[in-house]
């Protein structure tokens, strides 16, 4: 499977819990020509969800979208659950912390070596 099509699973599974496209204009009217695509940019270099709006095309990488809060909340969900994030090794406990999903989850994305691999894995 391409980058393309993991990101376009991607956020169809946040937009089923919600997520709303924030690049698509909330003040579209029917006299306004509106596209988006998923996609490499020749011109940008950048890869990501490409949005032309009256012939003017911006992209929107990929990082911005996977790595918001208000996309991995939508993503992962807002309830809390244990994560053991480390050991004490002067008492010998695992040292553990009450985190929302999306959080533990975002962080594990930001430091993992690619962020779409991580969201598509979980997605399985």
């Amino acid at each position: 499977m391409n980058n393309g099509d993991k990101l376009t699973a991607v956020i169809e599974h946040a937009e089923k819990n919600g997520f709303k496209k924030w690049w698509v204009p909330e003040n579209l009217t029917a006299s306004m020509s509106f596209s988006e695509r998923i996609g490499f940019s020749m011109t940008s270099k950048a890869f990501g969800v490409m949005v032309t709006v009256d012939r003017d095309t911006q992209v929107i990488p990929h990082q911005y979208i996977l790595l918001s809060h208000e996309f991995a909340k939508k993503y992962w969900g807002e309830s809390t659950n244990t994560h053991e994030v480390g050991f004490d090794h002067a008492t010998c406990e695992i040292i553990k912390i009450e985190q929302t999903n999306w959080q533990y989850h975002l962080q594990q994305a930001v430091i993992s070596k690619d962020p779409l691999d991580y969201y598509y894995k979980c997605l399985k």
